[in-house]
């Protein structure tokens, strides 16, 4: 009786471990004035602290943190004797907590997946509702900023970290899920991050695919179709309607229709030519990398030529002395500033965790990591605690699910107890 009792509480706290792990790493704002300390990252040590007592990282995974902590510090040394860049400690630091956090959070919801972890998942996403939409009004209030970017630090930040909820959405609710899907899309669009966009498309494949699985017949298919065509009206009338609060939409419609690329689109395409190209430019950088988070400051004092990059984004040079130029491309910031095998791990447990969502055949899965690997190449996301747990829902939850045969009248467990709580 005690072991069950004390098991169950197990249960209840990975539940509050996953919620707080979803809702707070959205908290992107800064403490302080001027500073990087957020919200999200006091709860990413929180729950490195709290998820201790719910289950062990293996020696292995011990041993893979240190090597790759290790593995920055090398890449900080080169490039301080080569290029005079102060190592990032901090930021080393950050990357080995949010290795640690990666392979706890994956643990933890492997070990206990069952029904009270399903409605940690939903309550996320039903609380998300309310309070971005709160959020959202007051960005726009007279006392806001005049631009929606909800708790992050950007709006594009604001839009990764959202990109995730319309497929999880898909994933733990039945029915509703599809409505939930197209609110999370719209709060995306909602900034004037064009990144809403790049999931759109991808989202549209995991409804078609959800549908298809899901019903019984084609008559309820069609009444499935017609409702989503409903759905799609009124985001459609709302979007019209509203057209100040969806100014990524003419942003994008510019993009298309001129043959201009903005100054802001050419530096961030610039940044990752001189990525690439700083990765190759000599042997050391090719094995050692710029050092995490030092990419923009080593090219500053390569003596490779970036008055291309200057002209575009003159203010970029000008926090990159400052040691506080991002290089705006997840992969390429893992390819220029990471030891070549530090990249190689990456890529391949990046293709790890698409095989795995692939066997089990989780659509919604496998359409937001490409649609997600596809936004990062255009932004930064691996420096945010989103971004771990993301990837760690992704490579557990969304890879757990076995999607049965039509014929099979048996439901995965995860959509059958989100039908019953509808």
């Amino acid at each position: 009786m005690e072991i069950s009792a004390r098991s169950s509480l197990s249960e209840r706290n990975a539940a509050i471990y996953v919620y707080i792990g979803l809702v707070l790493s959205g908290f992107m704002l800064p403490l302080d004035s001027g500073g990087k300390l957020a919200l999200s990252n006091v709860a990413q040590i929180v729950l490195l602290i709290m998820g201790a007592q719910l289950v062990q990282i293996s020696s292995a995974e011990y041993l893979v943190a240190i090597f790759l902590e290790i593995s920055f510090f090398v890449s900080g040394i080169y490039a301080y004797i080569e290029y005079g860049v102060l190592p990032r400690v901090a930021v080393d630091l950050f990357f080995f907590v949010s290795v640690l956090c990666y392979f706890q959070a994956k643990n933890i919801i492997e070990r206990y997946s069952g029904e009270q972890l399903n409605r940690a998942f939903r309550f996320a996403i039903l609380t998300l509702i309310p309070a971005y939409l709160l959020a959202g009004m007051h960005n726009l209030s007279p006392n806001g900023i005049g631009l929606i970017v909800y708790f992050a630090d950007d709006k594009s930040q604001a839009a990764l970290y959202l990109g995730i909820f319309p497929f999880l959405s898909l994933l733990v609710f039945r029915r509703l899920g599809y409505v939930l899907a197209i609110i999370f899309l719209l709060f995306g669009m909602a900034t004037i991050s064009q990144l809403p966009y790049v999931f759109a498309p991808f989202l549209v494949v995991a409804i078609i695919a959800k549908a298809v699985r899901e019903s019984k017949s084609s008559r309820s298919l069609l009444w499935l179709g017609v409702s989503m065509l409903i759905i799609l009206s009124i985001a459609g009338y709302f979007m019209r309607e509203y057209a100040t609060l969806f100014k990524s939409l003419d942003r994008i419609t510019n993009f298309l229709s001129s043959d201009h690329v903005s100054d802001s689109a050419a530096a961030h395409e610039n940044l990752i030519r001189f990525g690439l190209r700083f990765k190759l430019e000599n042997i050391g950088n090719f094995i050692f990398g710029a050092s995490p988070g030092d990419f923009v400051p080593a090219l500053l004092h390569s003596g490779i030529d970036y008055s291309r990059l200057e002209k575009f984004d003159p203010s970029l040079i000008y926090e990159g002395f400052l040691y506080k130029a991002p290089i705006h491309s997840t992969h390429v910031a893992l390819y220029s500033e990471f030891p070549i095998w530090v990249f190689v791990m990456y890529v391949l447990w990046q293709f790890t965790v698409l095989a795995k969502l692939v066997r089990a055949r989780s659509w919604e899965g496998v359409m937001y990591f490409i649609s997600f690997n596809i936004a990062v190449m255009y932004y930064s996301a691996h420096n945010k605690f989103y971004y771990t747990f993301d990837m760690a829902v992704l490579s557990s939850y969304m890879a757990s699910r076995k999607i049965f045969d039509s014929g099979n009248s048996t439901r995965p467990s995860i959509i059958r107890h989100a039908a019953s709580s509808e």
